[in-house]
């Protein structure tokens, strides 16, 4: 049977919004290693530890979904003071943002070199869409995409990229909905009671007219689903 950790953010814990892993047709065979806030700085550390661990020798795959954090924290430290505690709390377990491109080529080559010396399947999606009305974040998204592909391709490692599949479906959609986590985090603490323990995803995901996530960053279930069936479609081949 085989084994398969799946390393990344939020996006991968699926708090708030909905992991891709509760998509997955056979659950058991997948182990949830989301830590929220994480970078690639911080998840290499911790797939470093995760696989010396005897329990993980059997491991057949892994599936990594990193980068989105290296993007948002420097921005999220100035978005309000309730955020900057909470990004000095990342920084401080080690989930440390990459401070330009040329730095996250340079670690996430890093991360690359470790998952090929594991000598198991790899499958890498890419930094997803953000559904916010400021392109920066999407240009920047794109220049870091642009480097994890690369990298993917010089290693024969399988890529799937995850945002070109978003803006399709956001666009046959003709949807324009945009928004961005709240600088209240007594907000953001509820949409995690109501979208990763509730299920309330699609309504709040409606309600603020958005197509691909619960608040311009983390998954709803159409972007969860679709993941996951890639993802499939990838260790199926």
């Amino acid at each position: 049977m085989r084994k398969i950790l799946c390393f990344g953010d939020s996006l991968t814990r699926g708090m708030p919004g909905v992991t891709y892993l509760k998509h997955f047709k056979n659950k058991d065979k997948y182990i949830n290693f989301g830590l929220g806030g994480d970078t690639v700085i911080g998840m290499t550390e911790r797939l470093i530890k995760t696989i010396k661990k005897d329990k993980y020798k059997d491991i057949t795959d892994i599936v990594v979904g990193i980068g989105v954090n290296d993007i948002l924290l420097p921005f999220l430290e100035g978005y309000a003071p309730s955020w900057k505690r909470r990004v000095k709390s990342f920084n401080k377990r080690g989930s440390i943002p990459c401070i330009d491109e040329y730095h996250f080529l340079i670690e996430y080559t890093k991360l690359v070199k470790i998952l090929n010396e594991t000598s198991k399947n790899i499958i890498i999606f890419s930094i997803p869409y953000i559904e916010s009305e400021d392109i920066k974040f999407n240009n920047k998204v794109d220049i870091y995409n642009i480097v994890i592909q690369d990298l993917c391709n010089q290693n024969n490692i399988v890529y799937i990229d995850f945002k070109a599949i978003q803006q399709k479906i956001k666009d046959n959609l003709n949807n324009t909905g945009s928004s961005f986590m709240s600088k209240n985090r007594l907000r953001v603490i509820t949409d995690t009671l109501l979208t990763s323990f509730l299920p309330f995803s699609s309504y709040v995901s409606k309600k603020r007219g958005l197509a691909l996530t619960v608040d311009g960053c983390h998954l709803n279930n159409v972007s969860a689903k679709v993941l996951a069936e890639e993802i499939e479609k990838c260790l199926n081949k």
